[in-house]
């Protein structure tokens, strides 16, 4: 099925400014014949904005240019891989028999049926084409067996549910991680974009400044200046855990650790029934032995603390951790986690005395491997 799909995807390329037909018989015949460089080859046959419009057809216009840019990339990229990958062995055996079938032409829009001799069966296939740019490009193919469109069913969907783009543009790409904040220049010494805050501590984080983007040897990262109560920085995120259930990070401490100090990151999974955040919470902290998990119980909720790190951890280096939070939700709960993350936070605590901690290179990942506390 995917060889006959990519068998009528290669042979479109550049569609000339004529009738749509007569455009891909011409490339059709000159097809293999060439030695064109065979990704520009394929990235100039298709509509791709009109690709991506359809594949997000109801929150296309709530993305920024920015995510939409980001998103035609991968899915350009995504069709591209696949495109290629079954070129090589075609462009020497291609389909030289052919059959025209109708065409129907709009104002800048056609629709295009072909028959074409494949491995001694006769195949067939309707291509939709737009007029873009000069040229007459595909935005949607069909055979009996599959559709172009389908490669991205469900993207809108996961769009509608809340799922964060940055998993969705992962799945496209079907990465094995994605960054959760990516710090660019700009933003240094400025508060971190994207995060945010409590409605009750605005007065705090306003006048404290009690985060801020730094640099250091053109790194980026978030610094965290500690408060007698901590005023935790929330990031909203939502992925799948199934798909990702590990997230990493580094940090580093840059004063000594003394009794009352801590530094966390939590993961926000849902709210309870009375709106309080259910987390997990991971500490470098002067209590508890690594690895160790403890129980605050509370009046409406109980929270749960896993301790990564305590005092005898080094002061002014950056230290990695990864913590498997689908494995780690189902030993502290008992059960399976939602589907969807709300978010994570970062907070510092000191009761006396000044700490300083750094954050930086949140991701999630498949990989389960290396992890800060094995089960």
């Amino acid at each position: 099925m995917v060889k006959r799909v990519i068998l009528v995807l290669a042979f479109a390329g550049t569609l000339y400014a004529q009738s749509p037909r007569d455009a891909m018989r011409l490339v059709w015949n000159n097809f293999g014949s060439s030695d064109r460089d065979t990704s520009k080859f394929i990235q100039s046959t298709y509509d791709w904005n009109e690709i991506t419009r359809r594949a997000f057809e109801v929150n296309w216009v709530n993305f920024s240019s920015a995510w939409q840019r980001r998103f035609q990339e991968a899915i350009q990229a995504t069709v591209t891989d696949r495109v290629y990958r079954h070129l090589r062995g075609l462009k020497g055996n291609h389909a030289q028999v052919v059959r025209w079938g109708d065409e129907e032409i709009g104002d800048s829009r056609a629709r295009i049926k072909v028959e074409f001799l494949a491995d001694g069966d006769w195949q067939s296939a309707e291509m939709d084409v737009s007029f873009t740019d000069g040229n007459w490009k595909i935005y949607d193919l069909r055979t009996t067996n599959a559709k172009l469109s389908s490669i991205f069913e469900g993207l809108d969907d996961l769009v509608s549910t809340g799922f964060g783009n940055e998993y969705i543009e992962a799945l496209i790409l079907s990465r094995d991680e994605f960054v959760i904040d990516e710090i660019v220049p700009g933003e240094s010494g400025q508060f971190p974009r994207g995060w945010g805050w409590r409605k009750k501590d605005d007065s705090r984080i306003r006048e404290k400044k009690t985060y801020s983007v730094q640099t250091q040897s053109d790194n980026f990262y978030i610094q965290a200046q500690s408060s007698k109560e901590g005023v935790p920085l929330v990031k909203p995120v939502s992925f799948n855990l199934k798909d990702y259930p590990v997230l990493s990070w580094k940090w580093r401490i840059e004063d000594s650790l003394t009794a009352g100090m801590s530094a966390s990151v939590s993961v926000i999974y849902y709210q309870n029934w009375i709106g309080y955040p259910i987390t997990i919470r991971y500490v470098w902290s002067t209590e508890g032995s690594p690895c160790s998990v403890i129980k605050e119980s509370g009046l409406f909720y109980d929270s749960h603390v896993i301790v990564l790190r305590n005092a005898s951890d080094s002061v002014g280096v950056w230290l990695p951790e990864r913590v498997n939070l689908r494995d780690d939700y189902q030993r502290i709960f008992g059960e399976d986690p939602p589907e969807a993350t709300a978010g994570i936070s970062i907070r510092v605590d000191s009761q006396r005395g000044k700490l300083r901690v750094d954050y930086d290179n949140f991701m999630c990942r498949k990989n389960n491997s290396s992890l800060s506390c094995k089960k």
